[in-house]
């Protein structure tokens, strides 16, 4: 897989203040890398395009504003469910890409902060995880994965399904979009059984496909909590990235 086949998509919530710009500053649009993305989106709320600043100008970045539609529809909705509509939307967006030619998908929340680099250690994971099929890679976690019992090679680990937590940065093999999304519609949207978080989570135990960065390459900057979660860190996102293996993205 190689970078013009990977898309970003990004989802935001209204909030004050919004990390928004933070996030995409990271991002590192203007590197030449991650200039060469297969594209990047952002799925947003009409009064949160202007919390970019000057980013919202930047013609790289597709600015997907909520619908009439869609904003009626979550109005009543209570905060759990109002989420899985919006991380459903994100996910729509990802299928775009994917009927467009990405053969991975990279979703990220809007609190985040990118690690100096982080394209290339993503290349060398994905490098590693040729030949798996589809599966789920997580470039964030609040868990150490460092012990030897979970490490797959020298840039990724396991993450065991049953303690999933974080959706903060979260790629999907193409085949996993669809599925993924069907669940968070399904059980989140239509019959609110549980946050997406935790249906990401129920999808991940069931194909035990689940895997995880060597290290965190994005950290959790929100301090401003939407009701879902706590002020977790990750642990692993200032250690020293192993020497990568450039090329190694054939998969």
């Amino acid at each position: 897989m190689h970078l013009s086949e990977i898309a970003v998509v990004f989802l935001t919530c209204p909030r004050t203040p919004s990390y928004l710009a933070q996030t995409l500053a990271s991002f590192g649009l203007g590197d030449a890398r991650v200039a060469g993305l297969h594209s990047v989106a952002v799925a947003v709320d009409a009064e949160d395009v202007g919390c970019a600043g000057e980013l919202a100008g930047l013609e790289r970045v597709r600015w997907v504003v909520r619908t009439a539609e869609e904003s009626a529809l979550v109005a009543g909705f209570a905060v759990h469910r109002r989420a899985c509509a919006s991380y459903s939307r994100a996910l729509r967006l990802a299928e775009e890409a994917v009927a467009a030619g990405a053969r991975g998908v990279l979703v990220c929340e809007d609190d985040v902060v990118f690690r100096n680099g982080w394209v290339g250690m993503l290349e060398d994971a994905l490098g590693e995880m040729e030949g798996l099929g589809e599966f789920l890679l997580t470039l964030y976690s609040g868990r150490d994965h460092e012990e030897e019992a979970l490490r797959r090679g020298r840039f990724y680990s396991s993450y065991v399904a049953a303690g999933f937590y974080g959706t903060q940065a979260l790629f999907y093999t193409a085949g996993e979009v669809a599925p993924c999304r069907e669940v968070v519609w399904r059980c989140g949207v239509e019959t609110a059984e549980e946050p997406y978080d935790l249906l990401l989570k129920r999808r991940a135990i069931s194909q035990q496909h689940l895997y995880t960065t060597r290290h965190s390459l994005v950290q959790h900057a929100g301090v401003v909590s939407t009701g879902l979660g706590w002020g977790h860190r990750s642990p692993s996102f200032e250690r020293a990235w192993p020497e990568g293996m450039e090329g190694n993205l054939a998969w």
